[in-house]
């Protein structure tokens, strides 16, 4: 899993895994 920073820019892509 990423930074929490990096992971809630990706879920709001909806690019987090």
């Amino acid at each position: 899993m990423k930074n929490n920073s990096v992971i809630s820019q990706e879920e709001k892509k909806g690019s987090a895994a």
